[in-house]
């Protein structure tokens, strides 16, 4: 009965149940964020010229308008790309702290968490 009350409380103090949540993708943990992948990379400059990741970074609770396209110079641990998919990525973020990182080194590193979606766009 105390559970009962307790759930129903909870859900009053909310407005949704914890299923609702999930339906509604609000499940991401602090320092995880939604990645959209291009099915193709492009030839882009950092320190030298390399093939960069296009993706589209949805911030937390987006829920309507424009995400640009951006490069992303960086690699994903854990995720390998097949050129002719577009994918929809959960990544988490790590913060390395800046005594630790090499210089000309990223103080951001990116590890998949899961992925949601692959959909095949062209065969390459």
């Amino acid at each position: 009965m105390r559970v009962l009350i307790l759930s129903f409380m909870c859900w009053i103090a909310t407005g949704c149940t914890v299923s609702e949540l999930a339906r509604k993708g609000n499940t991401l943990k602090a320092n995880e964020i939604v990645f959209f992948v291009k099915d193709k990379t492009v030839s882009c400059q950092g320190v030298v010229v390399q093939e960069c990741l296009q993706v589209m970074r949805k911030p937390k609770g987006h829920v309507s308008g424009q995400l640009a396209w951006e490069l992303f110079y960086d690699q994903i641990q854990g995720f390998t790309f097949v050129a002719g998919y577009e994918y929809e990525l959960i990544i988490r973020e790590i913060y390395i702290p800046m005594n630790e990182v090499p210089a000309d080194a990223p103080s951001i590193r990116y590890e998949l968490v899961r992925e949601v979606r692959k959909i095949l766009t062209y065969r390459p």
